[in-house]
């Protein structure tokens, strides 16, 4: 039987110990050695000066294992109180290469992971399956509640992280750091001018569903957000502010993607005939947001509406950048 080095005192135990912890095996056969992979998952973005902010916003951890043949293998959930920067996620798997998907969300858990599965209504079927499901036709879906294409909002925050054919071997102690893509976005729709009595803005894009490169599958899924009331003490609005509406949605995409606004009717008419904003390209007329990564490392994005009395938009500012210049009212 394979046994541990022994100890005369319980100091030089106290040493093997810390030994342990810095070397990661201290058994004559390094066969028992734990076989154990340690991720180390952050975010920063550029609005937040560019600092680590994994401990303040990120209240769960799901990584999704994948083996050598992008099968699924398990899933490991963890839910922290409290996690902090830098901290270690332990991954005890036996030797060989696997790739992770890792996803981090707040508290409400708005996200289901599943499979694509071509012979069922909407194309997903809840869960992952072991040893079927692969890293082709894994994806991860925002809940829906209502009508077919409505959620419930705010929805809550998502983080996306990947690590692809990583090699797992008997006591390896190094740090695997992965990098956390925010895919949730804060808008905030401000509009000065007169809106119809009952008018109220909706958000629709196809991007309620991602696959495991955090990108927008072919059985992408349409979504239709609703504004919700934020903490005032959070987002207060200028009192120049007719009306002031915000939204969580999901990631936006620098290609092929649209995020429309429109302004509808309690009955679903048009509150303004004609009336239609595409805002992904309105968000990118900025030299701030001209790329993918700029958009992914943006987590805020208010946009002012200036009106006319027909309901026309003067101008439009994208966090404090003007895409439309004012015109003159004739």
């Amino acid at each position: 039987m394979k046994t541990l080095r022994t100890a005369s005192s319980a100091i030089l135990g106290s040493m093997l110990m810390l030994m342990w912890l810095l070397s990661g095996c201290i058994y004559d056969d390094r066969s028992q050695c734990p076989k154990r992979f340690l991720l180390q998952p952050y975010y920063k973005l550029h609005n937040k000066q560019e600092v680590d902010r994994f401990e303040r916003e990120v209240h769960s951890l799901t990584v999704h294992v994948f083996d050598a043949a992008d099968r699924y293998v398990c899933s490991i959930h963890n839910q922290g109180s409290r996690y902090r920067n830098g901290q270690l996620f332990p991954i005890d798997l036996e030797e060989g290469i696997y790739s992770f998907i890792v996803v981090g969300e707040g508290s409400s858990r708005s996200f289901e992971a599943g499979t694509y599965h071509a012979n069922t209504p909407g194309y997903f079927v809840a869960g992952p399956v072991v040893g079927k499901t692969t890293l082709a036709d894994f994806r991860v879906r925002l809940k829906k509640q209502g009508s077919a294409d409505a959620v419930a909002d705010p929805i809550d925050e998502f983080f996306f992280g990947r690590l692809t054919h990583q090699k797992i071997m008997i006591g390896d102690t190094e740090p695997h750091p992965v990098a956390l893509t925010k895919d949730t976005k804060e808008v905030e729709i401000r509009f000065t001018g007169v809106l119809p009595t009952g008018a109220t803005p909706y958000l629709y894009s196809d991007n309620a569903r991602i696959d495991a490169a955090n990108l927008r599958p072919a059985d992408r899924e349409a979504v239709r957000h609703a504004p919700y009331i934020p903490s005032a003490a959070f987002h207060p609005a200028p009192a120049a502010a007719t009306a002031s509406y915000h939204f969580h949605v999901m990631r936006l995409y620098d290609a092929n993607h649209t995020l429309n606004l429109r302004l509808l009717m309690p009955d679903g008419s048009d509150a303004i005939p004609g009336f239609s904003e595409e805002l992904i390209q309105r968000i990118m007329t900025s030299p701030r947001y001209r790329t993918q990564e700029a958009l992914d490392r943006e987590d805020y994005f208010l946009i002012e509406f200036k009106l006319s009395a027909a309901g026309t938009a003067l101008s439009i500012l994208v966090n404090g950048w003007e895409v439309i210049p004012v015109k003159p009212v004739v």
